[in-house]
């Protein structure tokens, strides 16, 4: 049985919207918008990678605009964690929808959940 939902989008658009800023502290800000699945995974891995390979402090990941988050998503995340962690840097991922972080907790991933101080 197909499922109909009545949300639509471009053919263009992307399921996954990644918006890096570099912030003055040195820090990176990514606000992530939309839906983290096995396909958007490695556009946000990127913008990752490429900020621990610009040097900068911390990052923070803002999830306040993602309705979804796969184990794809996660891992490119506790790569990131990881990476940073060993620079004496450290990932911020922040702001997850009710939905979203019970999908981190669930997927034993909740230790990625934090508040940027």
């Amino acid at each position: 049985m197909n499922e109909v939902t009545d949300q639509t989008q471009a053919a263009d658009e992307p399921l996954c919207r990644v918006d890096v800023r570099c912030e003055e502290d040195g820090s990176a800000s990514v606000l992530l918008a939309g839906e983290l699945d096995i396909a958007a995974a490695a556009d946000v891995r990127a913008a990752l990678n490429e900020a621990i390979a610009k040097g900068v402090a911390d990052i923070r990941v803002d999830l306040s605009e993602l309705r979804f988050c796969g184990a794809a998503g996660m891992t490119v995340f506790a790569e990131a964690y990881r990476a940073l962690e060993k620079q004496h840097r450290r990932l911020w991922v922040y702001g997850a929808s009710e939905d979203v972080a019970q999908g981190f907790l669930l997927g034993d991933a909740g230790w990625l959940l934090d508040t940027p101080t």
